[in-house]
C-alpha cells in the first residue's frame, strides 16, 4: 500500500469556488477515466484501489493519491511526471470539462440522500464553506480556475511515499 502526499498551504482556507476547482481538477487528474488511472492501469502498477482525496484543517492541507502497487516508487514517478506536465500545460479542455460535468453530477447525486447531505453539511461546519454554494461554483467553474489549484496544491517538489509492506 503506499501514499503519495502533496503538501499545500495550510494557512489558507479554500474557498467554495476553490474546494470545487479542486474537486474538478483531480477528477481530471486521476479518477478512472483519466489518461494516468489508464496508464498506470495498463502498465499494471495498480489495481481497483487507487483513490484520491484532499484533506484541509485547521492548519493543514494536503492531496493525497493512495492505492496498492508492486512498485510503489514507479507510480510516484508517474504521477508527478503527470502532475508537472499539467502544471506547464494546463488541463485539456475536453477532459476539464468532462470533469466539470462529473464532479456536478456527484454534488447532485448527494442531494438524493439524507446521509450524504448531513456528511457533506457537517465537513462545510468544520470548512465554513456552503454546500450549495459550492455546488453552484462547479456550474460556473472555468478552466483557469481548475489549473489554477492545480498549480497551488500540487508542487511536485513538495511532496512525500509512504509505503507500508505487506507480509511475505
Amino acid at each position: 500500500m503506499f501514499y503519495l502526499g502533496f503538501k499545500a498551504d495550510g494557512s489558507i482556507t479554500l474557498s467554495e469556488k476553490q474546494a470545487a476547482a479542486c474537486e474538478v481538477m483531480l477528477f481530471a487528474l486521476a479518477s478512472n477515466s483519466s489518461a494516468l488511472y489508464e496508464e498506470l492501469m495498463n502498465k499494471g502498477l495498480i489495481n481497483e484501489s487507487f483513490g484520491y482525496e484532499q484533506l484541509e484543517g485547521p492548519g493543514y492541507n494536503g492531496l493525497m493519491f493512495s492505492g496498492e502497487s508492486k512498485d510503489p516508487q514507479a507510480v510516484a514517478d508517474i504521477i508527478k511526471s503527470y502532475i508537472s506536465d499539467m502544471r506547464k500545460n494546463g488541463l485539456g479542455a475536453e477532459e476539464f470539462e468532462i470533469a466539470k460535468k462529473a464532479v456536478y453530477a456527484e454534488y447532485a447525486s448527494y442531494l438524493n440522500s439524507v446521509s450524504s447531505i448531513g456528511s457533506a453539511l457537517i465537513s462545510c461546519a468544520f470548512t465554513g464553506r456552503e454546500l450549495f454554494k459550492t455546488i453552484d461554483e462547479v456550474a460556473q467553474m472555468k478552466i483557469e480556475d481548475a489549473n489554477e489549484m492545480l498549480r497551488f496544491l500540487l508542487d511536485p517538489e513538495n511532496c512525500t511515499i509512504s509505503v507500508i509492506k505487506g507480509g511475505e
